[in-house]
């Protein structure tokens, strides 16, 4: 996949609450602490990933310090 220029990343426009009441409304409601939870694009925006609902899902912080690192590296 090629790289996207900084500049032309899709912004950041997403509020947790808002994806976690949408993420309730489509899956049910989970019972999950929602402060342990980060939400990270399917596809990461440095590789033209978006910000609709079906590119975001809720994960752990290890995503951030692990796997983000792995796949920037991909």
């Amino acid at each position: 996949m090629a790289i996207v220029p900084v500049d032309k990343w899709v912004k950041w426009n997403s509020k947790k609450e808002r994806e976690k009441k949408k993420y309730k409304e489509t899956y049910g409601d989970l019972k999950w602490n929602w402060k342990e939870f980060e939400l990270h694009h399917v596809k990461p925006r440095q590789y033209g990933g978006n910000n609709d609902f079906s590119y975001l899902f809720p994960t752990t912080s290890m995503h951030r310090s692990v796997v983000s690192h792995w796949w920037a590296a991909y």
